[in-house]
């Protein structure tokens, strides 16, 4: 899992700055139009402070489409988000909000999920 993690941080950062916004809060960094999907807590960069890394997924109802089929499917494209904990405040020092198809997406083509 730390290999997994160490290597989308590594592959990830391509022109990516960080931001440190105060706040006891760490939502108020989760971006406008985004769900968190899942969020995994752990001390990324050994400083003995807990830091996030959340996949994210935008919300836009446009791209929930109904499938005769399949029901609703949801084409909105999910991100990652790395969060380093700084003291009293957390430090985005990784926003992609784009890089993940969505669940029902196979290779350019969505499949029903039964």
């Amino acid at each position: 899992m730390k290999v997994i993690l160490r290597l989308l941080l590594f592959v990830l950062t391509t022109s990516t700055y960080a931001q440190v916004i105060p706040s006891e809060n760490y939502t108020d960094f989760l971006p406008h139009g985004y769900v968190l999907l899942k969020e995994i807590k752990g001390d990324l960069n050994k400083d003995g402070l807990e830091d996030r890394v959340w996949i994210i997924q935008g919300s836009d109802e446009e791209l929930f489409i109904e499938d005769e089929y399949c029901g609703t499917l949801n084409r909105n494209l999910r991100g990652i988000l790395i969060l380093f904990q700084k003291e009293q405040t957390y430090e985005v020092v990784l926003e992609n909000n784009a890089c993940f198809p969505s669940e029902s997406e196979d290779g350019g083509v969505y499949v029903c999920c039964p």
